[in-house]
């Protein structure tokens, strides 16, 4: 069982994935689920884990195997739909991957000294931004990827960022034309940043890079 913003999902094992609406404010729950015991046509789901109110990262036993599907909870018309969306993953390396798909994740290749802690996808404007830290934990920084053609994103820009302590950027979300970014330095602020409009030139991308060197 998992719970967001007003949602819950029950993996329901064997029976099928049912989904229930709360109330954010009391925790009281509907006493009718939005969508019941559907199963996606596998053996079951052990367990889940909400990526947002409306994705559902699913444990799967399939019929060759243990796997993760990611699933949109599609609450107008009450299915649970197999998601077309692709997983990025910050966890030292950035990787990418297909989940509906076998096969190990895709390491994107991304500036040398880049250590990715956080991630957020824009899909309005096709961009991942990814926080992280340069220079063995020194100094923290984002990149911002295209992600146009999914698994192989492009490095748009790489900027610098400081909170007003020592600590390191520990979340970062982007909507809109918008980077928002926290850090764990016991700081109230949020930093901000505007979304690059365009690749950069390998020239210019390099003259980022010595710049922090």
């Amino acid at each position: 069982i998992d719970a967001q913003r007003g949602t819950l999902v029950v993996s329901g094992g064997t029976g099928g994935v049912s989904t229930f609406r709360y109330d954010t404010s009391t925790g009281r729950l509907s006493s009718r689920p939005t969508i019941r015991n559907q199963t996606l046509n596998e053996i079951g789901h052990p367990s889940v884990t909400l990526v947002s109110r409306n994705i559902a990262a699913l444990c799967t036993d399939t019929r060759s195997g243990f796997g993760i599907t990611i699933a949109n909870i599609n609450q107008s018309s009450r299915s649970l739909d197999r998601s077309r969306s692709y997983l990025y993953v910050a966890n030292g390396p950035v990787t990418v991957q297909n989940p509906r798909r076998n096969g190990s994740p895709t390491v994107v290749n991304v500036p040398n000294g880049f250590e990715a802690l956080t991630v957020d996808v824009n899909s309005d404007r096709s961009i991942a931004v990814f926080g992280g830290v340069i220079q063995n934990g020194a100094r923290s920084a984002y990149l911002e990827l295209d992600i146009s053609n999914p698994l192989n994103p492009r490095v748009v820009t790489m900027e610098v960022v400081s909170g007003q302590g020592r600590g390191r950027i520990t979340g970062i979300a982007s909507a809109g034309q918008d980077i928002f970014y926290v850090f764990d330095d016991d700081s109230s602020s949020i930093g901000h940043a505007r979304i690059q409009q365009s690749l950069l030139e390998d020239s210019e991308l390099k003259d980022i890079l010595s710049r922090v060197e």
